[in-house]
């Protein structure tokens, strides 16, 4: 998995977790668990446990974290983010290299990614592919579709 995959995957775990993980630390959220799923939200206070550090330290990253905490749904505010933690990744070799076995872990313990929001896609990795989520095309009301073109 390389750098920006990895970047992409702490984004998609993270994102749904981040307005309560930024908002509240390590305190436990009573309920929050049984929203999003208790091991995804397992996985994500681990997974922020670790890399928050590195996203406090560098104030672009803190920015866009908080930003994204307060408007998850936004893919603006999740690629900001995701810049960032690339940008971090590719500073920290180390790290990067935890993050990769933290993914391989989760996947092998059966950890699941939800979609939230609007337009939202998940899964556990995607690359080199085009991802549709419907929302460029309506279907017509008269049951006919319109001919395609080329």
């Amino acid at each position: 998995m390389d750098i920006g995959e990895l970047a992409h995957q702490t984004v998609a775990l993270l994102t749904p977790c981040l307005p309560y993980l930024v908002s509240f630390g390590d305190k436990a959220v009573e309920g929050v668990a049984k929203g999003i799923g208790e091991d995804v939200w397992k996985q994500a206070k681990t997974l922020w446990a670790r890399i928050a550090p590195s996203v406090e330290n560098k104030p672009a990253a803190a920015e866009a974290a908080e930003d994204l905490a307060k408007s998850p749904s936004d893919a603006d505010t999740q690629t900001v983010f995701k810049v960032q933690i690339r940008k971090i990744l590719e500073q920290d070799p180390a790290l990067a290299a935890e993050l990769k076995n933290f993914f391989r872990d989760a996947g092998q313990s059966g950890m699941t990614i939800q979609a939230i929001g609007k337009g939202s896609v998940a899964a556990h990795t995607i690359s080199g592919s085009t991802i549709s989520t419907g929302d460029q095309y309506a279907a017509p009301t008269t049951g006919k579709l319109p001919p395609t073109t080329t």
